[in-house]
Order: C-alpha cells, then sequence, then structure tokens
C-alpha cells in the first residue's frame, strides 16, 4: 500500500530525528576527550541533557503512539552511539592486530570489545525504557495542547540537576553504584554546571512566559 504525502513526511522526520540523535550521542562521547574539564563535564555529568532528546522527538511526532516509541528509540540510538565512538578509531582503538615488536598496550576492535562497552552501560539503557518514552510524551503532549506543564519538567531538569548533585556530594551520597552523581572539584567543571543551570533557568522563564500568554489569551 503506498503512503500519503502526510505519511512520507512522517517517515522522513523519523529517519532525520535517528540520525540527529546518533550524531548527538557520537558528539557528546566525543567531545568529553577533548579540549578541557569543562567539556569533559559537558559529556560526562550534564545527564539532563539528553532528556532533550526524546522531548523533541515526541514533539515532533503525530500520535501518542509514535511519541512514546520514537522517545524510546532516539534514546536508545544517542546511548549505542556514544558505545561506538568509544571503541572507534577515533578514541585510539585498532582495526588490526597488534604488531609484533610492539611495547605498550594496544586495543584491538572486536565485537567483544564492544559489547563489553555496551554492556557497561546497562543502567543508562534502563534509564531509558522509563525516561525515553515519558518525556517523548511529554513533547507530544506539548505539540498538542501547547500546555506549559508538558516542557516544565525538561526544563527544571536543566536547573535542578547540578544544585542536586551538589548536595548528593555534600551529604556524602554522591557515589550511588553504577551512577556517580559526584559535584566535580575542577573550576572548569564547576563552570559547566552553572551553564547548565543557567540554561534551565533560562528554559523555565520562556516556559512560564508561554504559560502565562495561553492563560491571557483564553481569558480575553
Amino acid at each position: 500500500m503506498p503512503l500519503n504525502s502526510a505519511d512520507r513526511r512522517q517517515s522522513l522526520v523519523v529517519l532525520v530525528v535517528l540520525t540527529v540523535a546518533f550524531l548527538f550521542g557520537a558528539f557528546d562521547q566525543w567531545i568529553g576527550g577533548r579540549y578541557n574539564l569543562f567539556w569533559t563535564q559537558v559529556s560526562n555529568g550534564l545527564s539532563a541533557l539528553w532528556l532533550v532528546v526524546p522531548f523533541i522527538a515526541g514533539y515532533l511526532m503525530l500520535n501518542q503512539r509514535k511519541a512514546v516509541v520514537m522517545g524510546l528509540c532516539t534514546t536508545c540510538v544517542s546511548i549505542l552511539a556514544y558505545v561506538l565512538m568509544i571503541v572507534s578509531p577515533m578514541e585510539g582503538t585498532h582495526l588490526g592486530p597488534a604488531p609484533t615488536n610492539l611495547h605498550g598496550t594496544w586495543n584491538q576492535l572486536s565485537f567483544s570489545l564492544f559489547a563489553h562497552s555496551l554492556s557497561s552501560q546497562w543502567q543508562w539503557f534502563a534509564f531509558t525504557v522509563v525516561a525515553g518514552p515519558v518525556f517523548g510524551l511529554l513533547g507530544y503532549g506539548w505539540r498538542t495542547f501547547r500546555y506549559w506543564a508538558y516542557a516544565l519538567p525538561v526544563s527544571l531538569a536543566l536547573v535542578l540537576e547540578p544544585p542536586a548533585r551538589w548536595t548528593f556530594s555534600r551529604i556524602g551520597a554522591g557515589d550511588i553504584p553504577f551512577v556517580p552523581f559526584m559535584w566535580p572539584n575542577s573550576g572548569l567543571a564547576q563552570r559547566a554546571e552553572i551553564v547548565e543551570i543557567v540554561l534551565g533557568l533560562v528554559a523555565t522563564s520562556l516556559v512560564l512566559r508561554f504559560g502565562v500568554q495561553r492563560r491571557r489569551t483564553a481569558s480575553s
């Protein structure tokens, strides 16, 4: 059965969203090993940024079921791309066997290396099963109902993650098993946390302003 124009457009949107999600995950891992500790913290510490991916994916879908599925798929694709970058030659992995006269370490790309790296991210895949569909649905709700409360969890996540990280570290509960939640010691890394708060405050103010404007429009 041939697809109509709306279905073709939606299929194209799905392809683009999945591609962007893959690039996001790959870039997030790549930037963490470059430049300075500011970008390392952006890569390894600002987890709330990953919630934006399923939210946008859900926003672009035409029904709830697709929003939920795409929220899950885009987050999984991002994590998969993150892992692929870990084992890629760009991170020092070699495609061939080690030279016979080598002195030192040699990481050869193999299925076992990829499987080990993939399994090491199991906690994030488990988190994805819940967060991906939920934030995909929130994105769809924001698009459909234009109600500010659907977007507020995303912006608040950006605002609250750094204070939560700082609080957990202060009370000695930052080293959560499998999910490190420590406040960074480096000044550059702390700046990344502050930038996240600022982005969250800006996003939250825009969401609340939108809600106020919608209420004024409805009452007039």
